[in-house]
């Protein structure tokens, strides 16, 4: 008897408008594990990739801008909410488990309020970013690298610091011995 196991992923590259990630995927996201998009994408769309695409393992935003949405489809589900352009938006990959690789917009300036919280995932951040809020990494166990051209931020060793290593930000909950 012997035990086998069929792993298979699905890399889905696409180039999408704001909102429409869900449709454009449709019966797919039960099976997407990459998913590198371009285009235009809002809150709604990182709604979808937080809870609807349940195998997701591997995340390139790089080349797409946030565009604002103001709506009740975003990841705060619970009333309707204004979501800016540039912002990681509020609960975006809030305790998400199955990211392990995931690559921000280049154009991304702020990451919103527990946009990251429980966050496992290697995160990549651009050199745009500017703007990290109270509780965005919050519980995380993620590992952070910055883009060198990045003015406010450095990375070493996956601990995240303000530009001159005078402000300790972010260290992961896995970390030991810094």
């Amino acid at each position: 008897m012997s035990n086998t196991f069929e792993f298979s992923f699905l890399q889905k590259e696409l180039t999408i408008n704001a909102g429409e990630l869900n449709t454009v995927l449709g019966a797919e996201m039960n099976s997407v594990t990459d998913l590198i998009l371009s285009g235009t994408i809002d809150a709604r769309d990182f709604e979808t990739m937080k809870d609807s695409i349940p195998l997701l393992n591997y995340v390139d935003l790089r080349n797409t801008t946030i565009v604002e949405y103001t709506g009740e489809k975003g990841p705060q589900t619970w009333a309707p909410a204004t979501y800016p352009a540039n912002t990681i938006p509020i609960y975006a990959f809030d305790n998400n488990s199955s990211i392990e690789t995931l690559f921000l917009p280049n154009g991304a300036t702020t990451l919103d309020i527990a946009s990251l919280r429980g966050a496992h995932a290697l995160v990549y951040f651009p050199a745009a970013l500017s703007t990290i809020q109270n509780a965005a990494l919050s519980y995380a166990s993620a590992r952070i690298s910055v883009d060198p051209d990045n003015l406010f931020f450095t990375s070493e060793n996956d601990v995240l610091y303000n530009k001159n290593k005078t402000k300790l930000i972010f260290c992961s909950t896995i970390k030991t011995g810094v």
